[in-house]
């Protein structure tokens, strides 16, 4: 089977991205994020990607709070986004402007991973999110044990893929993730089963 079967397509609608913008501007503000030296440009990117692992659980028939917890963070600093059984998930999300390729890679930057070894996270979701289009494609997960052996280190001026590393981080290649119908029992089935077209999910009505 190609990687690319998968992966996970999700459309978001407009007022859903412009909800999760809106919301993020307000979060930026009452945590002073606006200070810090990291681009907060994008941030809004990220629960993007959470709202994407939220409808795909939704339209396989789980119910929040019963077979997965989503946990939002509009007022605090987000440590965890969901918990399925004993998953304690952080959702990793890289804004685009182009589909995703099998030979990119999923990374932490220097300062998320030693935070992530720390912590109480177990488990790591990627998602692509492509800004031009509002599509977001969940590429896939890791237990966090995974992603520390299988990690490369990259260094702040290295070439990858023609772009620049801005930073210190460390990578793992999206052809070594997990499929996402892997991460609950029976997940692969239910999913088999389903047309998975997601844009009739009405998710801002539900969990803003």
């Amino acid at each position: 089977m190609s990687l690319y079967n998968y992966w996970i397509n999700i459309k978001l609608e407009d007022k859903e991205v412009d909800y999760i913008k809106r919301k993020t501007e307000e979060k930026n503000k009452l945590l002073n994020y606006n200070n810090l030296s990291e681009d907060k440009g994008n941030r809004w990117v990220g629960v993007a990607g959470e709202w994407a692992l939220g409808i795909y659980l939704t339209k396989l028939g789980l119910k929040k709070n019963t077979d997965f917890i989503y946990h939002p963070s509009w007022n605090e600093r987000d440590r965890k986004d969901f918990t399925i059984k004993d998953k304690i998930i952080d959702v990793k999300t890289v804004a685009r402007n182009v589909e995703p390729q099998y030979n990119y890679g999923c990374n932490l930057d220097s300062d998320q991973y030693y935070r992530l070894m720390k912590g109480e996270i177990n488990t790591l979701v990627f998602v692509s999110f492509n800004i031009k289009t509002n599509m977001a494609t969940i590429l896939g997960w890791l237990p966090v044990s995974d992603f520390d052996m299988l990690k490369e280190s990259r260094k702040k001026g290295e070439v990858l893929n023609k772009m620049i590393a801005n930073v210190d981080f460390y990578e793992v290649s999206i052809e070594h993730l997990l499929p996402i119908w892997s991460l609950g029992r029976n997940y692969q089935k239910l999913s088999e089963e389903m047309n998975m077209s997601m844009s009739e999910c009405k998710y801002l009505d539900t969990y803003a």
